[in-house]
């Protein structure tokens, strides 16, 4: 293809350093936006022949879209990235032996 004239980029959902620097958020204007892109994030990350119990997707979708909506309408605009999207689900930790355990985005403030 670059023989032909395109420009490849590279964006690297595991190593995000040797992505080509792509912000899929910043194209995220609405709700619509929002559950595009999780759409296509979660289809093309779960592997091939990998289809799970339906719960768990649609979970995950759910997840994925509050993080975004979070990030997109409420964070920084230097935090508007899929490295905070990373960040925050990497930190959320949970330990079940604990009840009164707090993990990082049990503190944030989304009462505003």
């Amino acid at each position: 293809m670059k023989k032909q004239g395109y420009k490849i980029k590279v964006f690297n959902s595991i190593d995000f350093k040797k992505s080509m620097k792509y912000n899929p958020l910043s194209y995220i204007k609405t709700e619509a936006d929002i559950l595009k892109f999780v759409n296509a994030l979660i289809t093309n990350t779960k592997g091939e022949g990998k289809d799970g119990d339906e719960f768990w997707t649609k979970a995950e979708t759910l997840l994925y879209c509050a993080l975004i909506a979070y990030i997109v309408f409420e964070g920084p605009e230097q935090d508007r990235n899929i490295i905070t999207l990373a960040d925050l689900i990497n930190g959320m930790e949970v330990k079940e032996d604990n009840d009164d355990f707090k993990n990082a985005k049990d503190e944030i403030d989304i009462s505003r």
